[in-house]
């Protein structure tokens, strides 16, 4: 009789322990060996950490206010429920409520509830892609898979998507579900205006014959310039579509036809606005004075991309430098061996003191310019500098 007090006794405290641990953190379930059949602790565990659940006997799995408990705490614990309550409404809402994605986990009869799905896309439109074939091909479901996001388009039963009802909200709050119409909706002018006013790189999914429209192409660039680089090479040399192209972006002028890239009045336009465009321009104008001055005036990286010619003139280079001191790196050797050059360039960027030669980091005066705007720098320094007062 003792014996058997005794034994209870420990029982009792294995258990209490074993709450516990698992109200500490329910991940510990796994440890507590029989208590994992234990509704007490295993209700605790999953209302600290809903996960735990998949360490649950089968038998707790499949009950419900424990199930419930776990998903109430994370969604993701459907995914460890029986078979017979990943199709449980109630428990099914909970979770898509929490995150429209659950319907993955839930079972054959949540998929094809139109509540439960509604409340699944109107959550998270992705989740389209677990409904029922049944509800993927309704007209509500699918519009408000689209209100959440317009590329669950591509979940959408086909026959949906040839519905100007179903998919034109959808273009017009993001045009690059375009790409996932079929081809005689993307062979459509009008479907691809309407698509390129929210997206202009959305013309890409258009037929060639949509990208050899004028208007559609004239409106995709306004919106991003790059689209000029779907445009037919009669387009790209049109000069109303190009000059809007490099207004929106000035480096459209990669698409554009050689006949405005060696342009000299037009490049110098569009390198002003962003001087990196200059790596597209043709016919020697990297190698014209002008048109680098005001490409590096605007960005000084644009250094790189002038020829090398340029990269030796005092003028250039100063210029480019000033703006940005890395760009002692891109001058020719003559002028790197510049030392009021070199001085230049770590004012404007401590940092250039990497690109300085060998004998100009030797020079105490170089190395203090650069470490009076930054200290850091003198890791660059040689270690007798790094360790000079």
């Amino acid at each position: 009789n003792t014996l058997n007090q005794q034994t209870l006794g420990h029982a009792m405290e294995a258990r209490d322990a074993a709450l516990a641990a698992v109200r500490a953190d329910g991940l510990e379930l796994r440890k507590v060996g029989e208590f994992r059949a234990d509704k007490e602790v295993v209700l605790a565990a999953v209302q600290h950490t809903g996960m735990a659940l998949c360490y649950a006997s089968h038998t707790l799995q499949d009950d419900i206010e424990v199930v419930t408990a776990a998903v109430q705490q994370h969604w993701m614990a459907l995914q460890y429920a029986s078979n017979e309550l990943r199709d449980n409404l109630d428990i099914g809402l909970i979770a898509v409520k929490s995150n429209g994605l659950a319907l993955d986990q839930a079972g054959p009869l949540c998929k094809d509830n139109a509540t439960l799905v509604t409340e699944a896309v109107s959550n998270d439109g992705r989740a389209l892609q677990y409904a029922s074939e049944n509800l993927r091909r309704d007209n509500f479901i699918v519009m408000e898979a689209l209100k959440s996001d317009p590329e669950a388009l591509e979940f959408a039963d086909d026959e949906l998507k040839d519905s100007l009802e179903v998919i034109m909200p959808a273009l017009r709050r993001d045009g690059a579900t375009l790409r996932f119409l079929p081809e005689h909706m993307r062979d459509s002018s009008d479907v691809a205006l309407d698509a390129v006013q929210t997206c202009g790189l959305a013309v890409a999914f258009a037929t060639p014959k949509v990208r050899a429209d004028r208007e559609v192409i004239r409106a995709a660039v306004s919106k991003d310039g790059l689209a000029l680089a779907y445009a037919t090479q009669e387009l790209q040399g049109d000069e109303d579509i190009v000059e809007a192209a490099v207004a929106e972006n000035p480096l459209a002028l990669q698409y554009a036809s050689d006949r405005w890239r060696c342009d000299k009045d037009f490049v110098k336009g569009v390198v002003a606005n962003n001087g990196l465009a200059l790596e597209f321009v043709s016919g020697g104008l990297s190698n014209d004075k002008d048109v680098c001055m005001e490409a590096v005036s605007d960005r000084g990286e644009a250094l790189i991309h002038c020829s090398a010619q340029m990269r030796d003139d005092d003028e250039i280079v100063r210029t480019a430098v000033s703006n940005d001191g890395l760009q002692l790196l891109n001058v020719s050797p003559r002028l790197r061996q510049d030392r009021n050059l070199v001085m230049l360039a770590l004012s404007n960027h401590p940092r250039a003191l990497a690109h300085a030669l060998e004998d100009q980091i030797h020079d105490k005066d170089v190395v203090c310019t650069a470490v009076s705007h930054d200290g850091m720098v003198l890791v660059f320094a040689p270690e007798e500098m790094r360790n000079h007062e």
